[in-house]
């Protein structure tokens, strides 16, 4: 018998701190709080970590 597999997402979330300072990202349209981070795209299931982390904090934070 075939069996149907589960679709997992894993997201990551980053911690960024910087001379004492600590990023958190406030979500307007919730009125609260969170950290940078975000899903693993399916193209990136081999890529190291700190790429991906890399790129969602691009995706957040937009460009320098």
């Amino acid at each position: 018998m075939k069996r149907d597999y589960a679709t997992y997402y894993v997201a990551l979330k980053i911690l960024l701190r910087k001379e004492g300072k600590v990023l958190f990202l406030r979500l307007a349209d919730r009125n609260c709080w969170d950290l940078p981070g975000g899903r693993i795209d399916n193209v990136e299931h081999r890529a190291p970590l700190k790429k991906i982390l890399a790129r969602e904090i691009r995706e957040e934070l937009g460009p320098k």
